[in-house]
């Protein structure tokens, strides 16, 4: 089961450590860093690409604060969900922290249940964000529209550049038939093709799967099978 990968970034170690300590006993998450300062969680964000991003506001002298660093990880990536700590409330702070569309904010001195409900805000809207770029299909499979890969339990299946847009489109139809001219024109537009090119590439699709998820209806298009 995949575990939420999870930044701690604040200038005091006490308080990455009391994150920790909640954290890891969750269970449910992998702590990929306690940092303390603006370049060490950006290259960490390089690296890591987190889930979750705790981050302090107000960090040490001479470095960014929280906020700028916040901006540049969602820049670097914006599915990143951010957690502010602060022991500032005042209004132009948050103002400014709430511009980056935070998950929550953690006045400190924060309490474990604070930490938890902050993980329980971030980890829903993770999943919810996920179930949005799936579509279930028959048979067992799933597409994701953002990694434009299929599913099959728990294995991917990789397509083709051709095969995902036959997927995307198909996806985006939701159900609905859509002409095969219409699949065709959208696949190769200027390209040169023969005559059974769009053929050959749905007899190779089918080829990969164990069972069929695209139904053809003969003199009409095609439709994508939802369960």
């Amino acid at each position: 089961m995949y575990k939420p990968k999870v930044l701690l970034l604040d200038d005091q170690t006490i308080i990455t450590m009391e994150l920790q300590s909640t954290i890891k006993l969750l269970g449910k998450y992998n702590i990929i860093g306690k940092v303390k300062s603006h370049e060490q969680a950006i290259e960490k964000i390089k690296e890591e690409k987190p889930d979750i991003f705790f981050v302090d506001i107000h960090l040490g002298d001479n470095q960014p604060t929280g906020i700028q660093t916040a901006k540049e990880a969602k820049e670097l990536y914006n599915d990143i969900k951010i957690v502010f700590l602060t022991s500032y409330t005042d209004d132009n702070t948050m103002d400014d922290a709430l511009d980056l569309e935070p998950v929550t904010y953690l006045a400190k001195p924060f309490k474990r249940e604070d930490i938890k409900s902050a993980l329980f805000q971030a980890t829903k809207k993770i999943q919810k964000e996920k179930n949005e770029n799936i579509i279930n299909l028959q048979g067992g499979y799933s597409y994701n529209f953002e990694g434009k890969y299929l599913n099959y339990q728990d294995k991917i299946i990789t397509l083709s550049k051709k095969e995902k847009q036959l997927m995307d489109l198909l996806s985006n139809a939701r159900g609905e038939i859509i002409t095969s001219e219409s699949l065709e024109h959208e696949i190769y537009k200027d390209e040169t093709k023969s005559n059974s090119s769009f053929r050959t590439l749905l007899y190779r699709f089918r080829k990969k799967l164990d069972s069929d998820i695209i139904e053809t209806i003969p003199g009409v298009g095609l439709k994508l099978l939802l369960k």
